[in-house]
């Protein structure tokens, strides 16, 4: 039940848990390399036909993994099975292609690090990768997060091609606010530099209600999409927002939390997409966010359900 309703392509599943036998020899366990490296996925149970995968962290110590499989065809209404190998020797190289575990239409991915440290890297091929103004390492929902203090500290990724979309998107990630919002608060936000309307190309908020809210430059108008869920303070919460030129949705927590209909291509510009702030140095967010992505499509709403229920 954890696939909602139709089967999804291409689906980054995350897998993740502590696992003595995945330590390694050194630590009692069955993989070889310290690094991992012998820890593979494949599609058949022969371990020949290797799937996309990221590992986002490893310990050879304890066994714990996280790491991001990208099935290509996961169905709704019956197991799909994927097999891991480890305990191969012969295996002393990285076979992993985290690039390729995230399709065409991831344009960024950040996992903010492994817990430890905290790295503001894009997983995808397109290498958006941020630059820290103050952020601090938390603990994410899953492994490690960026925290930001509310009022100075954003993470900034420089404008690309792949980062300026105009008719379809999709902008998600997991937050945790430090505390009740009453401001608008950006998650993620490609905003114009001058202070006026129609203020933002695409941004992900919270907006002073305490509720997810999505803004997009359709036609030069703000064009914005308030949810009704509130945004509670000290819990974690999966925030998405989508737009396929013809309806804004925004989802909480795997649901969608409102609608409405709407066309129109949305503006662009070259300016960068801000974390945690937009480009007036205002409207800071206080808290931790996890998992931050931009897709150059609209997810479906089975999609982000399935997300919410495997990230969860």
């Amino acid at each position: 039940d954890l696939v909602a309703n139709s089967d999804q392509a291409n689906f980054p599943v995350l897998i993740s848990g502590t696992y003595s036998y995945l330590a390694s020899v050194a630590n009692g366990g069955k993989v070889q390399s310290s690094s991992g490296y012998d820890l593979i996925f494949t599609s058949d149970a022969a371990g020949q036909n290797l799937l996309n995968w990221e590992v986002e962290s490893y310990d050879p110590t304890s066994g714990a993994l996280r790491a991001w499989v990208q099935v290509p065809s996961l169905s709704h209404s019956s197991d799909t099975v994927i097999y891991m190998f480890y305990g191969n020797s012969a295996i002393t190289s990285d076979q992993s292609n985290p690039a390729g575990t995230w399709d065409g239409n991831y344009d960024a991915v950040y996992h903010f690090g492994n817990g430890s440290s905290l790295s503001l890297n894009d997983s995808t091929s397109n290498k958006n990768n941020g630059t820290n103004n103050g952020a601090g390492l938390a603990t994410g929902e899953i492994g490690g997060a960026a925290s930001f203090n509310g009022s100075t500290q954003y993470v900034s990724v420089p404008d690309a091609s792949s980062l300026d979309l105009t008719s379809a998107i999709t902008l998600s990630a997991w937050v945790n606010p430090s505390q009740t919002i009453s401001s608008y608060a950006e998650i993620l936000d490609k905003s114009y530099v001058s202070y006026g309307a129609p203020w933002h190309m695409y941004a992900l908020q919270v907006n002073p209600s305490a509720k997810l809210r999505m803004s997009l430059d359709i036609g030069g108008a703000e064009t914005t999409l308030a949810g009704n869920t509130t945004i509670a303070a000290n819990t974690w919460s999966y925030v998405t927002m989508t737009y396929d030129g013809s309806n804004m949705r925004v989802y909480v927590n795997g649901k969608q939390d409102n609608a409405a209909v709407q066309t129109g291509s949305f503006g662009s510009d070259t300016v960068p997409l801000n974390i945690g702030r937009n480009n007036n140095a205002q409207e800071y967010f206080p808290g931790v966010i996890d998992e931050a992505r931009v897709s150059s499509v609209a997810r479906s709403a089975d999609w982000i359900t399935t997300e919410y229920n495997n990230q969860s």
